[in-house]
């Protein structure tokens, strides 16, 4: 009797323990339905204010698409192509901004105008008779200061910062704008960012790096002796990839990364390629970044040929790239517009012995940045890949393909045409590499004639 009662004490209380339970749950009900009541009427007023907007504003305000909706290319290209916020009316008021800054300007210049004529001839002074020393910090700042105010923005090369404002301390210049930090080594921008009050660091990691002083296999040595991680090496790193480190908003691409992990983080990425025809755009998009760029390149006039792969070894490459620079004279490309650039610098050199072949009136300054390495090649309308490479030496294409970088820095360099050069079946098991591959039809050049001494091999 006694083991009952107390089974059935147990029970009432798990009774009372439930009935708590569920009058808890039942005041969490009702107070999660007045939070969704409050936030329905928040969201209304909200939603009100944005139809407002859009009534304003247009496709200018910017909207969409809902996270589900992301996977809807459609979707996110009108978003990302479209010009936030940059109305007729927000665009004027800027502008209108912008030109009361200079007229303000120009009133503080001409009242004083006496301390800016002194201020700037002390200027001309330092620059033009460095070795006589830096004069007092604050001389030298008034000096700057002065043609800040007359000519608001300065263009200098990393390298000539130090020497430049030698003179100039710590947060002595209000802001840093660094284009292309994604091809400088973070070591480079380390005395422009210290005399910046800010910074705004544009450039892309996924970029060639130029080549520095020192070879790769001295960087690692020296990366060895003062124990320091070999993704810190100017061959490895960017300034662009140092700031990304520090940005809160960002995405993560699964690329080949300097610390091994296989994926990079890119802070605030810029989406829109607005360089190339939509193939090679979507070219570059699928071997770097992961599908997250869009096209907004605009519709433009039809352009000679297609893009191909020439499927040849080494030692044809240099009659296959002369029949195409052929080609492309005679359908009227000009010599401006034509890059052919190369992974292997002995590729290159040979490259630029066709090239000039074929375009004589290039000078040698001109051709010095049209044919070349792929990080000292600008972007022109054509852009003709020749891979070379000693079939015997798998080394070397491995070492090509270690990173996305250099194959989309070569193709990103085209805007309208884009041909390879090279043994399809040894560079498509490449990594990157087989993108292109499989993109890339096959094309049979025409041969050349007209008298050209032929150029041989472009084994590299």
């Amino acid at each position: 009797c006694a083991e009952a009662a107390g089974a059935r004490d147990a029970a009432l209380a798990r009774a009372r323990s439930l009935r708590e339970d569920l009058d808890a749950a039942r005041r969490a009900r009702t107070r999660a339905g007045d939070e969704v009541g409050r936030l329905t009427a928040e969201m209304a007023s909200v939603q009100a204010a944005v139809a407002r907007a859009r009534a304003r504003w247009g496709d200018h305000v910017p909207g969409g698409p809902a996270q589900e909706e992301t996977d809807d290319a459609a979707l996110t290209e009108r978003r990302e192509t479209s010009a936030l916020w940059a109305d007729e009316e927000f665009a004027a008021a800027r502008t209108e901004l912008f030109l009361a800054a200079l007229a303000l300007h120009k009133t503080l210049i001409a009242a004083e105008a006496g301390t800016f004529e002194r201020n700037l001839g002390a200027l001309i002074d330092m620059l033009s008779a460095p070795g006589l020393g830096c004069p007092p910090a604050e001389v030298t700042l008034a000096a700057w200061q002065s043609l800040f105010l007359v000519v608001p923005v300065v263009a200098v090369a990393f390298a000539s910062v130090g020497s430049l404002f030698a003179g100039l301390g710590r947060g002595s210049v209000g802001w840093l704008l660094a284009e292309r930090a994604g091809q400088v080594p973070p070591q480079q921008v380390l005395g422009a960012l210290w005399r910046a009050e800010r910074a705004v660091l544009a450039g892309d990691p996924l970029q060639a790096m130029p080549a520095g002083p020192l070879p790769w296999r001295g960087q690692r040595a020296l990366a060895s002796a003062l124990e320091v991680d070999e993704e810190w090496a100017p061959a490895r790193s960017c300034a662009q990839r140092v700031a990304d480190r520090l940005a809160r908003y960002g995405t993560w691409l699964p690329v080949e990364a300097p610390d091994g992990s296989g994926r990079l983080w890119v802070g605030t990425p810029l989406r829109v390629h607005r360089r190339s025809d939509r193939p090679i755009a979507d070219a570059c998009n699928e071997i770097a970044y992961d599908g997250l760029l869009t096209c907004g390149t605009p519709e433009r006039e039809a352009f000679p040929g297609t893009d191909a792969w020439y499927d040849v070894g080494p030692g044809a490459a240099g009659e296959v790239l002369l029949s195409v620079l052929t080609s492309l004279r005679a359908a009227g490309v000009p010599a401006a517009e034509v890059r052919v650039v190369s992974p292997f610098r002995a590729v290159a050199a040979a490259a630029a012995r066709v090239y000039g072949a074929v375009f004589g009136e290039v000078s040698a300054e001109e051709l010095r940045t049209r044919v070349g390495a792929v990080e000292a090649v600008r972007a022109g309308d054509v852009v003709i890949l020749v891979l070379g490479g000693d079939a015997g030496r798998p080394d070397a294409r491995a070492a090509v393909s270690r990173s996305p970088n250099l194959l989309n820095s070569a193709i990103g360099r085209a805007r309208r045409r884009l041909y390879v050069i090279g043994d399809r079946a040894a560079w498509a098991g490449q990594p990157y590499f087989e993108v292109l591959a499989r993109r890339l039809a096959d094309a049979e050049p025409a041969r050349c004639s007209g008298g050209f001494e032929s150029p041989g091999s472009l084994a590299g």
